[in-house]
């Protein structure tokens, strides 16, 4: 059963609270982060044709990145020059879309060529994970003799996609939790004569991440996040936050400055206020945008926001505690490098960061 206390602290199924709070402020999580340096991006990141660099690290400290056209795999090293990774001899890929390692350094690669993800092993075996469908998001992750993804299915009669988190392992599917939202709209721009499909925006995704086991996905808008252990249900981790609703002023922040749209023989305008109403927007504010496990079982947060706003990290102990958040400007983890590390998108490189605690 879980239980939430109004004080926004946390009671998890099968896991044990350590401490308690009084009601106020969020509590700070006595963790901070230095930075260590930055990792550039080689020049033939940027070459021709290629995909937008993916990057993923072990928890040897081990930094991997796919780029370039044909994508190679390359390794930085302890100097953080970056070099081809031996298993990179002879691979294939036509269109990878998404990167993961795992903490020992196993590699996965899903490619839509191969239809399926590519695994690399350390000392240098590969095989093939065959996916249902191309996974859905950013994400994917390896156990075992599967992995795990998000993936999508078309409603057309109810104008919806019902989106599913799932373990493939062969020919067998373990679905973990399901999200329905509306399918994305031709959205008329008034005065431009000008056509976009687009999403509403706010709009709620599955977020979710998974190591050793372990996943934590939240479903929905709300600061609510389940936990499954080998497939099987763990426990939710909640706060009790005020939903934040979403009003017309909201919505045109969000789409930024005005637009400027191609109609062909000239350029229309239009205002955000009017793309904001053609394109809609969720009723409120989700409530968690992504989601990292590290290495010794924390889970981290990083809080939903509007354009403009700073975007909270939160974390929770491993024993299920809502332990605090980070000094303001944190920058959320793209892959950790070890219990003590981790690295984060910059748009030069990736930068690396010491957790301090």
């Amino acid at each position: 059963m879980t239980r939430v206390i109004p004080e926004r602290w946390v009671l998890v199924t099968a896991l044990a609270l350590a401490s308690c709070r009084l009601p106020g402020a969020d509590p700070a999580s006595g963790l901070r982060v230095e930075s260590e340096g930055l990792l550039e991006y080689p020049a033939t990141a940027f070459a021709e044709g290629a995909l937008p660099p993916m990057a993923a690290a072990d928890d040897a400290g081990r930094v991997y990145l796919l780029a370039g056209a044909p994508p190679r795999i390359l390794v930085y090293d302890s100097s953080g020059t970056p070099a081809v990774d031996p298993r990179d001899g002879g691979l294939s890929l036509s269109q990878p879309t998404h990167f993961t390692a795992e903490a020992d350094g196993t590699l996965g690669i899903f490619d839509r060529g191969r239809r399926g993800m590519v695994v690399l092993r350390p000392g240098g075996a590969q095989h093939r994970v065959a996916l249902p469908q191309p996974p859905q998001g950013n994400r994917v992750a390896l156990t075992g003799l599967g992995a795990v993804a998000v993936f999508g299915e078309m409603r057309q009669e109810a104008g919806t996609i019902l989106y599913r988190l799932a373990r493939v392992v062969g020919s067998r599917e373990e679905v973990l939790g399901r999200l329905e939202r509306p399918l994305p709209s031709v959205v008329d721009y008034d005065g431009c004569g000008v056509s976009h499909i687009r999403q509403r925006l706010f709009e709620r995704q599955i977020v979710w991440d998974e190591r050793d086991g372990l996943i934590a996905a939240a479903f929905g808008p709300e600061y609510r996040i389940e936990l499954f252990r080998d497939g099987a249900p763990a426990g939710t981790l909640t706060r009790e936050v005020p939903a934040r609703t979403v009003d017309e002023a909201m919505a045109a922040r969000e789409v930024g400055d005005d637009v400027r749209f191609d109609a062909g023989a000239s350029v229309c305008s239009a205002t955000r206020d009017a793309v904001a109403a053609s394109q809609g927007w969720a009723e409120t504010v989700p409530e968690i945008a992504d989601l990292r496990i590290a290495p010794g079982g924390e889970v981290w947060v990083l809080r939903g926001a509007a354009r403009g706003e700073a975007q909270a990290v939160e974390v929770f102990g491993a024993d299920g505690s809502f332990l605090g958040a980070l000094p303001s400007g944190t920058p959320f983890p793209g892959a950790f490098t070890g219990a003590d590390g981790y690295v984060a998108r910059d748009e030069r490189g990736l930068a690396r960061y010491r957790i301090v605690r």
